[in-house]
This record gives C-alpha cells, structure tokens and sequence, in this order.
C-alpha cells in the first residue's frame, strides 16, 4: 500500500531538507513526498529540486508562473496530484518520527472501518507556558478517548470542543483522500484551515487516536498559526463551523462568548444573517 504524504512549502528553506530527511528515514519505505511550493522567494525550490533528482519518489509541483495563492489552494493541488488511497499531511517545518507510517499501516490494516489517524505529538517550542498548557490538553485529549473507549466517538469531541481543535497540525493526520473530496477549503482563517476542513468531514470520519508522539511539531515565530488574525475573520470562521455543526443559536452564542469572552456583547440574527458585537456588524 502506498501513502501520499503532502507538504506545502513556503519561504521554509531553514526546515525544509529536516522535513525531507524525516521522510527519507521512514521504517515503512512505500510512500511519495509530494511538495506543493507556493511561491517561495527564499532557496526552498533549488533545495526541493536537489532531493527530486536524487530520489524518484519526492515530487516537486508549483503554481503557474510560480505565483503564491495561499495554504488552501496548496493543498489542493498537492491532493490533485495525489493517486493513492490514503494520504497524509506534513507541515514544511515538522518532521516525522522514523515509524510514523508504520504505526498508521497498523490501524490501517487491523480496523478496516477507520478512515481518519491521529496522532499524539512532540512540540518542540523555547515557550514553556504554551508547551505546558499543551502538555495538559493533550493529557485532556487521551483521558477523553479512553473514557470513550470508541474510536468513533472523538466525533463527539469535535462538537462538543468546538471552539478548540483537538487535532493540533495537519502534521498528525493521515486519511483516506476521499474524505476530503467536495470539502471548502475557503476557511475565512487560513491558519485555521486544519480544523475547518475537519469540522466538515466530522460526521463522515471513523476516527482512531495513537497515543505516541510521532510527530515534531515546531511552533516559531515565524509560524503560521503564529500570525496576527482579526476578530472579524475569526467569528466568521466560528459562524461557518456553525453551519457545519447544525448547532443552533444560543450554541453559536456561547460559542462566540467563550471564544471572545464575555466582555463582548453579541447579539446573533441569522434571519439577518449577520452577528453584532461591541455595536459593530458583521454580515455573511
């Protein structure tokens, strides 16, 4: 069985040949590296092409014109040029551990009705109060899916912690492609593009949760989830998950409460299709 693993890369040359070489040191050795390039105005693209040339299984693909259209419309094309069964994700800046698709061919292969891996994960950061607050959402994490015992119900999980993503980076997901096929990938947060896609698939996914750590994720300064986002993209990306969710009104409103807390006075008219706070209005 062969696992496409797809990376989108941008301006990431200091980490990009330390996320090829993970792959390259894979126990499990049928697989092919496909690398999405966005635009890249750092030596990412002369680095890649090396690794191309020597090994027939990394690929190397880029906008028309070498243009950059952001994360979404990377992964895109990366899933387009993808012909496998099942893929997985890879952030240009993490790495894998060296039996990370061993360990998922396992699940693969003894629980036919999964179709959605997860993993636990090493963050690598010099921030010890977000690798601490981390440290016990993922202990949250693990004592929720053994109280659970079904795989099935991290469904729940999702739901019922929507204004949190208990799936931490693309980098710990392997699927079957499928799953993806018909998705919007037009999330109003493009860091949050991992957690609004899996909002979607949610309540088609039979999940199954591997509590080893086998992947590093790396959070810099320079991070993508690291980037100023506006409060009004923001509520419009909770309003979306809304939608996706079929949560009523009052969900939506504590939702947003608790996202922005309760300083903010919100009011919510979907007849309007618009949501008010602080006196200012945000229209879909």
């Amino acid at each position: 069985m062969k696992i496409s693993i797809i990376t989108a890369s941008y301006n990431y040359a200091q980490y990009i040949e330390k996320m090829i070489e993970s792959v390259l040191s894979q126990s499990y050795k049928n697989w092919e590296l496909i690398i999405v390039d966005d635009g890249s105005t750092d030596n990412s693209i002369e680095i890649i092409k090396k690794y191309c040339e020597k090994y027939k299984n990394i690929f190397l693909y880029t906008h028309e014109k070498n243009q950059n259209k952001g994360l979404a419309k990377t992964l895109q094309l990366g899933l387009s040029k993808c012909n496998t069964e099942w893929c997985c994700f890879l952030e240009a800046d993490d790495t894998f551990a060296s039996n990370y698709l061993e360990e998922k061919i396992k699940i693969i292969k003894n629980y036919k009705n999964v179709n959605f891996i997860f993993n636990n994960v090493n963050m690598i950061t010099d921030n010890q109060e977000l690798k601490d607050f981390f440290e016990n959402y993922l202990l949250f994490l693990k004592n929720e899916y053994t109280k659970n015992k079904n795989p099935d119900k991290l469904i729940k999980l999702i739901k019922n912690k929507i204004v949190q993503n208990v799936i931490p980076s693309f980098s710990v997901v392997m699927l079957k492609k499928d799953l993806l096929i018909g998705c919007d990938f037009n999330s109003p947060v493009p860091a949050y593009l991992d957690f609004y896609l899996w909002c979607q698939i949610a309540k088609y996914a039979q999940f199954y949760f591997i509590d080893k750590k086998l992947t590093n994720w790396l959070r810099h300064e320079n991070s993508f989830l690291t980037k100023h986002i506006d409060v009004d993209s923001r509520i419009k990306f909770y309003y979306k998950l809304y939608l996706y969710q079929g949560f009523d009104f009052f969900v939506l409103k504590k939702m947003l409460r608790i996202v922005f807390s309760n300083i903010f006075r919100i009011s919510v008219s979907f007849k309007k299709r618009r949501i008010l706070y602080m006196g200012k209005k945000i229209t879909f």
